[in-house]
């Protein structure tokens, strides 16, 4: 997961959220400001803006929001896999083209870009997962476990929908302590 070992996170969903998205808020305390760590070994293939910042602040949560992921990291994985970590405070700490560790801070929990509160906008994808040739999401998995956030239940945002149902909220605990993961050939 993206966040600190030994942690329990919320793991959410919501309707017109896209299937497989995942927002983390923790269960205690603020997620302002909270190290956001990658949650595998990987290459940074996007890091700082994009879209707009808004104007939402600890000190003012309710300013207007932003467009698009505000600050952020894209990590490609190898393999044709990725994650993308959203909503970052402030730029990230990390670089376009650096190499990053499992567990290696990326940036701070914020509400930049278009966002209703402090949290992680995280999703991991897979090349050709839904076409050949184009980034599908998939559902998310951390230590070989699945994170059971799939449907948003809206069928404009497809592929799962089935009978309005969205995933439920899950609340999981973080294993990420830091040892690099390879993937297996």
């Amino acid at each position: 997961m993206p966040v600190a070992c030994g942690e329990i996170w919320k793991l959410d969903t919501y309707s017109t959220h896209d299937d497989f998205d995942i927002d983390f808020m923790p269960t205690t305390g603020s997620a302002w400001g909270r190290p956001i760590y990658a949650s595998f070994n990987g290459r940074v293939v996007r890091a700082g803006l994009s879209g707009t910042l808004g104007q939402r602040t600890e000190a003012n949560p309710k300013g207007p929001s932003g467009t698009g992921a505000g600050y952020s990291v894209v990590l490609d994985h190898g393999q044709g896999w990725r994650t993308y970590y959203f909503h970052m405070i402030d730029m990230p700490m990390v670089h376009t083209g650096q190499r990053v560790t499992t567990g290696q801070q990326l940036g701070k929990v914020g509400s930049t870009g278009k966002s209703g509160a402090p949290h992680i906008h995280y999703e991991q994808l897979m090349y050709g997962a839904w076409k050949a040739g184009k980034w599908g999401k998939v559902e998310s998995y951390f230590d070989g476990v699945p994170s059971g956030i799939t449907s948003d239940g809206n069928p404009s945002t497809g592929p799962l929908y089935v009978d309005d149902e969205m995933s439920p909220p899950r609340h999981r605990e973080s294993k990420n302590c830091g040892t690099a993961q390879t993937l297996e050939p």
